[in-house]
Parts: C-alpha cells; sequence; structure tokens
C-alpha cells in the first residue's frame, strides 16, 4: 500500500491518515454523507474511488472515477490504475 500512496498521492488523499488510525469503516460512511449532500464533491469521489480500490471492489471505484471525469477532474492515473486491473472505461 505504501509504493501505492507515493505513485497516486495529491492533496486530496487522506488515506494514509485513515489507515494509519484504523477508520477505514468511519471514513467510507463520511464519505458517503457529503455525496447525499452533493454526489459531485471531488474529495469524497477520490477517496471513495481510493477506498474501494483498496478493497478490490474496482467497478465501486470505477464509478467514483466516472463521477469525477464527469466534472472534468484530472485523475487520468486513476483510470489507468483501474484499467491496469481489468477495468474498462
Amino acid at each position: 500500500m505504501v509504493e501505492f500512496y507515493n505513485v497516486y498521492s495529491n492533496n486530496n488523499n487522506i488515506l494514509p491518515f485513515i489507515y494509519s488510525n484504523d477508520e477505514v469503516d468511519k471514513a467510507f460512511l463520511q464519505f458517503q454523507k457529503v455525496l447525499k449532500i452533493d454526489e459531485d464533491d471531488k474529495t469524497a469521489n477520490y477517496n471513495l474511488s481510493l477506498l474501494y480500490f483498496e478493497q478490490k471492489e474496482f467497478d465501486k471505484a470505477k464509478k467514483h472515477v466516472d463521477s469525477l471525469l464527469k466534472t472534468g477532474a484530472n485523475v487520468q492515473h486513476l483510470v489507468k490504475l483501474l484499467e491496469n486491473n481489468n477495468v474498462k472505461f
């Protein structure tokens, strides 16, 4: 997982903190609450895509990457990451 963070980290990626504090379940809930208020929230979609990727739930990760792409976010690194795991865009 450390390599993953080194390659794909950015200012929106708070996953190292979440994992280091065993807060994964809480993070899922909080990001999902944010998306109920604003389904286009980039930080929530970005971090949920990473959380689902780490859980190997690639279709769920893709859903959040698709949301990011619709907003014009530059997340080609996430697209590539998922494509490397046989997810089609």
